[in-house]
């Protein structure tokens, strides 16, 4: 019988490789997605796991940076206009809650931002948040382009920065860790603390050096994009992206886990699946896994240069990972901070000293466990379908170290435990969280996320650690950051790439018109 033969072979579901899936399709080209698992999406996904009617995202919650990819902006695959894709713009962003229960309130509007600094904290810090804001907008506007398509090298990038006062001002921020940054332009300590907090979310410690960026283009970004909530889930997303590749004729298939990518003369030619399946891919293979499962598990180290494997193992996750109670509850959570903080996208907890906050982050570094800074995500407040009428579900989730001081294996043994701890904390704080309420809930630790996501290689949802040396065109490595890689005819897209985690499918477009370039078809045409 002869072997099932496409044009592009994508190895992995995520949203990365079905947005790149869908390009590519539409260009015309036969296409076939393999997914490992039995549904689709990766770690944007929903799943019924509280009960029947309870819609939950175990992994991604809220879809931000997506709201500036020219594929919502422009429609460009008719994920709205033809499949139905719509979300939900809370006005209140995001909030910080303090051990006191005083609150710093996030709006999408920046002057009642703006405003409620300067009564919480200082006209001082207001009038510098505005102004913040404005200065960061010039850096954000600068680099916007090149997160939705490949990233110049980095000397490149650096040396059209060098250009202009903006640009210079956008390398200096790039260089600082977070803290760093805010202190150059607030003084109250818990503003910064807050606005470290927040954009800590994506998964890095705000004192590492080169996270400034980070701060630097989130904050203009959501006061200008909004944070966006899927209705029906995180998962919807990909469902959409499975409908419009279907109409283009792309294969989909689950359960179809890839043991190893085929390669003749230096190509890539097709790949094996695990059950000893073949399927020629004629003009190129799309890696979606994580980079050290490709180049590490599914790759012949003779295909590759000789120093690849070594600099491959040397990639370094973050310091920790998250931590989740996914629940259904009787009725959303009450705040003892007051109704805004209730009408929040996101609530976030906090030390509210600069001493305590460093102090939680080392803790984290060393291995330890902090209960007291979680944050919770209720998406029934602005999306009613995701839960029975009346009812609601909740997303609890703190950061957790991988590697315990007492060791990894600890977690199945001691998940309960920690997970009530997280959830006493929540009902200190709030007038309504207490048992009674609780309808039910599911519990990941960061092994059951690496369980559950093989490419989540020790629970790191995000493949590769928000560090500055693995950002940009240096993501995944420096010389390989334009989604090639070193064997003809084989493409990464993913969390491993550039611009990273979370979901923004701006690697999946990028890589996407990558292919197009190197394969003759003309993108803009493509999507005009």
């Amino acid at each position: 019988m002869k072997n099932p033969s496409y044009d592009v072979i994508v190895i992995g579901s995520g949203h990365n490789g079905m947005t790149a899936a869908a390009y590519l399709a539409k260009a015309g080209l036969d296409v076939c997605v393999l997914e490992k698992s039995g549904g689709l999406g990766g770690g944007c996904v929903t799943r019924e796991l509280c009960g029947p009617g309870f819609k939950s995202d175990p992994a991604s919650t809220c879809h931000i940076t997506i709201q500036a990819n020219p594929l919502l902006l422009d429609d460009e695959l008719g994920l709205m206009s033809k499949y139905g894709l719509k979300y939900h713009y809370p006005d209140i962003l995001y909030s910080v809650v303090f051990p006191d229960d005083s609150s710093f309130i996030c709006y999408r509007d920046i002057d009642r931002t703006c405003a409620s600094i300067a009564e919480k904290f200082s006209a001082r810090d207001a009038d510098a948040y505005k102004r913040f804001c404005a200065w960061a907008g010039d850096g954000l506007e600068m680099m916007l382009p090149t997160m939705f398509s490949a990233c110049p090298p980095t000397g490149q990038l650096f040396s059209m920065l060098d250009q202009s006062d903006a640009g210079r001002e956008t390398m200096h921020a790039l260089m600082l860790s977070g803290m760093q940054l805010l202190d150059e332009w607030f003084e109250d300590d818990r503003l910064k603390i807050a606005m470290a907090r927040q954009a800590s979310e994506v998964i890095f410690d705000p004192h590492e050096v080169g996270t400034g960026s980070h701060l630097y283009m989130l904050t203009p970004f959501i006061h200008r994009f909004g944070i966006g909530v899927p209705e029906g889930g995180s998962g919807v997303l990909v469902d959409k992206l499975a409908e419009c590749l279907r109409d283009h004729g792309a294969t989909v298939r689950t359960r179809s886990g890839v043991r190893r990518i085929l390669v003749q003369g230096g190509k890539a030619t097709g790949v094996e699946l695990e059950t000893g399946e073949t399927l020629t891919a004629r003009r190129a293979v799309v890696s979606g896994v994580n980079v050290k499962q490709l180049f590490l598990g599914m790759l012949d180290p003779k295909e590759l240069p000789s120093e690849m494997p070594h600099r491959v193992r040397r990639l370094k996750i973050n310091p920790f990972q998250s931590f989740c109670q996914l629940m259904a509850l009787e009725e959303a959570p009450r705040y003892k901070a007051g109704e805004e903080v209730n009408r929040s996208a996101m609530v976030e907890f906090s030390p509210a000293t600069r001493r305590e906050f460093r102090r939680y982050f080392d803790d984290l570094q060393r291995g330890q466990l902090r209960p007291d800074v979680p944050a919770m995500v209720t998406q029934t407040l602005f999306d009613p379908t995701r839960a029975p009428p009346g009812k609601h579900t909740g997303y609890l989730h703190c950061y957790a170290p991988y590697h315990l001081e007492q060791g990894a294996e600890k977690w199945d043994e001691i998940e309960m435990g920690v997970a009530n701890e997280v959830l006493s904390h929540l009902e200190r704080h709030t007038t309504n969280m207490s048992a009674s309420n609780l309808i039910h809930r599911k519990i990941i630790n960061p092994r059951e996320i690496e369980r559950r996501n093989a490419a989540f290689i020790e629970g790191e949802s995000t493949h590769l650690g928000n560090y500055l040396f693995q950002s940009m065109a240096l993501r995944p490595l420096p010389g390989w950051g334009q989604y090639r890689t070193p064997i003809d005819g084989l493409y990464m897209t993913g969390s491993s790439t550039h611009p990273g985690g979370s979901i923004s499918a701006g690697s999946g477009r990028a890589s996407a018109q990558i292919l197009c370039q190197d394969l003759g078809i003309d993108f803009e045409r493509l999507v005009a």
